[in-house]
């Protein structure tokens, strides 16, 4: 049994030393090739890779929130459609990427945090306090985007949460501003539904 066991290790060596995936079914090798088919440019293949990614889960989201920073807006797109299926574990590093990197990569996250959706919404509440000025904007962009779904909780945590001075009018604008865009958007479809008349 001491042999087979042995035997085992020395075969998984032997695969790492020559590039092989190694012996766990899901390594990082095997990560970082759908990461580069991503940017393939051939959309099946792209679209292959990201359902290989979602499945992987924990795994790929760090990987996945580093081809925001790549300049590549295909490959981006990919990894924010992965990273949205992946949901929730992508939440926590999707918010720390808010704070720092470039201003691309921080769009990104923040568009994928906005699809998201429920479970992002407490943490980017909790950013929005988290005293780094960029990730409390972009926490509050994300939130604006998620539109009216959030205002209700929005609502609650002003009036029942125990927050700065400083968050609640980070809240109280953000919540502002959905109402603004809802208003906005209401206008413009009935302008269209005029002028169609």
């Amino acid at each position: 049994m001491k042999q087979i066991f042995v035997i085992s290790a020395l075969i998984c060596l032997l695969l790492i030393a020559v590039g092989g995936a190694g012996c766990s079914g899901t390594g990082t090798s095997e990560v970082d090739q759908y990461i580069k088919m991503l940017s393939s440019g051939n959309d099946e293949e792209a679209k292959q890779a990201a359902e290989e990614l979602i499945l992987m889960g924990d795994e790929a989201v760090k990987p996945l929130i580093a081809v925001f920073s790549s300049g590549d807006d295909t490959a981006s797109l990919w990894a924010a459609v992965a990273l949205c299926e992946i949901k929730e574990p992508a939440v926590g590093p999707l918010l720390a990427s808010l704070g720092e990197g470039d201003e691309a990569s921080r769009n990104w996250a923040v568009n994928t945090l906005s699809c998201i959706g429920d479970p992002a919404v407490e943490p980017l509440i909790g950013a929005i306090a988290s005293g780094n000025e960029l990730r409390s904007e972009s926490a509050q962009v994300a939130l604006i985007k998620m539109g009216a779904d959030v205002k209700p909780r929005l609502a609650v945590e002003l009036n029942t949460g125990n927050w700065d001075t400083d968050t609640k009018i980070a809240l109280q604008a953000v919540l502002q501003s959905i109402e603004l865009t809802d208003k906005y958007v209401a206008g413009q479809a009935a302008n269209a539904t005029a002028s169609a008349t």
